[in-house]
This record gives C-alpha cells, sequence and structure tokens, in this order.
C-alpha cells in the first residue's frame, strides 16, 4: 500500500505548474505521502519528521490554490504575478527540507532491511530530486518573474507572456518525463515484501489496538482541520465581494468522511447521503449567487440602486440568492454536527467496554450526549441567525451609511441602526465559529481522547 501511495503521490509532485495553476494539486500528493507516513511514525522518529515536513507543504499547496482563487475571481489578476514568486520562494524554503526529511527515512529503510541497491542510489536520488524540484518551481514562476523585473514602460513585456509560459510548459513536462521514472525504480525497490514485513513486525510489537489508535489519531487531524475551515463562513469583502467560500467546509467534511468510511475508522448514517445532497444544492446556489454578484458590481455600484431602476432590480434579485445558500449552509452544518456528535457515540458504545472495562459505559454514554445536546443545540441556533444575518445585512447594505428615520407623535427620530448590522453580523458569526470549535473539542475529549488514554494504560 506505501508503495502505491509514494508512486501516485510521486507523479502528481512531478506535473507542471503554469504560473499559480496546479495541473495536478500538490496538496493531494503530500496528503498521500502522510497517508503513507501515518502508521511508521507511531514507531520511526525519521517517518514522524518528514510526515510533519509533508503537513507543511500540504498547506503550502493549499495556500497555492487560494492565491490561484484570489487573483481570478476577486483581485486584479496582475497580483497573480506576485503571488507566484513568493510562493515560488516559500515552498523552496519548505520543500527542500521536506526531500531531505522524507529521503532520510528511505534511506533508514534501506537500511534496516539491507536492501543495497536503495542504499547506493538513495543519495543520489535526494539530490536528483531536489534539483528536479526546484527547477520545475523555478519554471512555473519565470515568465511571472520575468515580467516583475522589467520596469521600463516602454519595454512591455506582458505580450511574450503566452509564449513565456508554452516554453516554460514544455521545459517544466520534460522534468516530470525525468523525475516520473526515476522515482519510481527507487520506491519500487525500496518498498518490497521483505520491508512490508519488518515494518508490519515493528507495528506489532510497538503499538496495541493499532486500528483504534489509527482511528484517534485520524480524527484529531480531521478536527484539527474542519475547525480551520469553519473560519471559511467569515465575511470578508473585497470590492463588494465575498472573498470566503463557505461552502468549503462541508465538501472537505463528506471527503474526510468517506476517507474514514474507506479505512473503517466508521460506519455509514443515512443522514450523510442528505448532507451530500443539500451540499450539492448549496454549492449550486453559492456559485449562482457569487456570479450574478460579481456581474452586478461589473456594471454597477452601491449608489446606482438609487439612480438607476435596472441596478435597484438586478441588486434586489441576488438577496434570495443568497438567504437560499444560507439556509442551505445552516442544513449542512446542523448535518455535520449531527454526525460528528453521533460518531463519538458510537466509539463510546462500541470501545468503552472493551477499554475500560471497569467503567460504566451506559453512564459514559448518557453524559456525554446530555453533554454535547446543549452544545449542539446553541451551536446550531447562532448558526442560523448568523445565516439569516447574511441576506439582510446584503439588502441593507445601500443604505448602511443612512440614518433609519420615524415620526413619533410628531417627533423626527434619527436611529442609526443600519451601522449596527455588520457588527451584529460579525459578533454572530464569530460567536458561532467559536462554538463550533468549543463543540469540536468536546467530541474529541470526551469521546477519542478518553477511549486514546485508555488504550496507553493497557
Amino acid at each position: 500500500m506505501k508503495k502505491v501511495l509514494f508512486i501516485i503521490a510521486f507523479i502528481i509532485l512531478s506535473n507542471p505548474i503554469i504560473s499559480n495553476v496546479d495541473i495536478l494539486p500538490d496538496f493531494l500528493a503530500y496528503a498521500l505521502i502522510m497517508l503513507a507516513l501515518s502508521k511508521p511514525t507511531y514507531y520511526d522518529q525519521k517517518a514522524l519528521s518528514a510526515y510533519r515536513c509533508a503537513r507543511n507543504m500540504l498547506f503550502m499547496s493549499v495556500l497555492r490554490l487560494v492565491s490561484f482563487y484570489l487573483t481570478t475571481v476577486i483581485i486584479d489578476a496582475s497580483l497573480s504575478l506576485v503571488f507566484s514568486f513568493a510562493l515560488f520562494v516559500v515552498e523552496m524554503v519548505f520543500g527542500i527540507p521536506f526531500i531531505i526529511k522524507l529521503f532520510d527515512y528511505f534511506g533508514d529503510r534501506a537500511l534496516k532491511t539491507d536492501n543495497k541497491f536503495a542504499l547506493k542510489v538513495v543519495d543520489k536520488f535526494k539530490i536528483v530530486t531536489i534539483v528536479l524540484f526546484s527547477l520545475r518551481l523555478l519554471l512555473s514562476t519565470l515568465p511571472d518573474f520575468i515580467l516583475l523585473t522589467v520596469t521600463d514602460p516602454l519595454n512591455d513585456m506582458s505580450r511574450f507572456r503566452p509564449v513565456l509560459i508554452v516554453l516554460a510548459a514544455l521545459a517544466s513536462l520534460i522534468v516530470t518525463l525525468v523525475w516520473i521514472p526515476l522515482e519510481i525504480v527507487l520506491i519500487a525497490r525500496l518498498f518490497n515484501k521483505k520491508e512490508s514485513e519488518l515494518a508490519k513486525a515493528t507495528l506489532d510489537a510497538e503499538v496495541k489496538h493499532k486500528a483504534l489508535q489509527y482511528g484517534y489519531k485520524a480524527h484529531k487531524r480531521a478536527f484539527i482541520l474542519i475547525g480551520i475551515l469553519v473560519l471559511s463562513v467569515i465575511e470578508i469583502r473585497i470590492n463588494n465581494l465575498n472573498v470566503m467560500f463557505n461552502t468549503a467546509l462541508p465538501l472537505v467534511f463528506i471527503a474526510t468522511y468517506l476517507l474514514f468510511l474507506l479505512l473503517k475508522y466508521i460506519k455509514v448514517d443515512k443522514m450523510f447521503y442528505v448532507l451530500c445532497g443539500v451540499t450539492f444544492a448549496q454549492l449550486v446556489a453559492n456559485v449562482i449567487a457569487r456570479v450574478v454578484t460579481r456581474k452586478y458590481f461589473e456594471s454597477y455600484t452601491l449608489v446606482s440602486i438609487f439612480k438607476v431602476s435596472q441596478a435597484e432590480t438586478m441588486y434586489y434579485s441576488i438577496i434570495p440568492l443568497l438567504l437560499i445558500s444560507s439556509l442551505l449552509f445552516l442544513g449542512t452544518a446542523s448535518l455535520m454536527l449531527y454526525l460528528l456528535i453521533k460518531n463519538g457515540k458510537t466509539a463510546l458504545e462500541e470501545h468503552t467496554p472493551i477499554l475500560m472495562p471497569n467503567t460504566d459505559s451506559a453512564y459514559t454514554v448518557k453524559d456525554y450526549v446530555k453533554k454535547l445536546r446543549i452544545f449542539g443545540i446553541i451551536t446550531t441556533a447562532l448558526c442560523a441567525v448568523s445565516s439569516v444575518f447574511t441576506p439582510i445585512v446584503f439588502g441593507i447594505l445601500p443604505h448602511i451609511d443612512s440614518p433609519l428615520r420615524l415620526q413619533i407623535f410628531g417627533l423626527s427620530l434619527n436611529l442609526y441602526v443600519f451601522q449596527w448590522a455588520i457588527p451584529l453580523q460579525m459578533l454572530f458569526t464569530g460567536a458561532f465559529i467559536v462554538m463550533f470549535i468549543a463543540t469540536l473539542t468536546i467530541i474529541y475529549e470526551s469521546s477519542y481522547k478518553k477511549l486514546k488514554y485508555a488504550i496507553s494504560l493497557l
């Protein structure tokens, strides 16, 4: 299994990058490498070091995707030149130590299995991989870097950029054709039957209740990832367009859930299928709302609503789309909380009698359900308020600087209600994020961490 994961990962890593466009996103490769190293981290310090470096590179790769999204959807595309060079520097700084740590692990495996071929070539392959990795990144940013260094307005090089990109892509393709066979040869010869048997024997000797430990550790990583992604519900507007994309949260949750099903860490629940349907509907509504919003602000401004009837009609047609998207997000958030809480309960019901035989398992489960029911209700309620506020704020945005004029018994009052809308939205959104992360923490602490601690005492 490790052999296949490493080979696929290196194939993905070797694909050409064109500016900020990664044809096969590298975060997939780093995720596969982390998966391949997950078991060895229990007994091999070199594997743990390589795993941590792969995790850093995964975040760097996600930054490339984010920069592509920002520079093509939200911000001026010219900023992609700066992002391209900055990411080149950052990925070089983190990428070379990652390759060194990974090949140190390869060398250690070759030494322990007395693999003479791997021992002879692993250091050479490490140097070649560093060179090819660096060359691939350099070729990705070279056309952009040339434009950044040209300051003379009379020498406009932008018209040559497509040609430079094509040449860089062709050169990067040559790098790919060299990289893939080299890594396949090394991985195929290193991770043989002898290495697999040694790894299994070491794991059996070092780790008790292996499957449960893997599952609990995987849940911890998944909870951290979900906790980070819940920040996507924050409204950050640039040029009146929301930069954040909250559908990313349920999409990643679904991907993680499917992975856990594949690894048999959890059992499928019927509500998961409902979550998939609601998430798809939310994705469609979100995309349509963004397209219509972008189209409006390409032609009009907020002031246009008071001057052009067509602009007013178009602007307020966006609000129902935002309301539908927000309510669908409320549905996905509620379903995610339900599945998270239920999976924690199932883990306690199945494993408490085995891992904690002297504990009253029925009371443990009852206490867990009671505690999480309160957190789940509060979090869902805050999500509902936050979701409703999104279309409300968008609707009153043109009036945000105008007071609300009221006539009460002949007395004219100016109430500055509109100005409070955005702070209130931020308050409820922040409260939802805090409660969502708190709920994740309580689920992990009351279920998976407790069971993991019980294993350590056996």
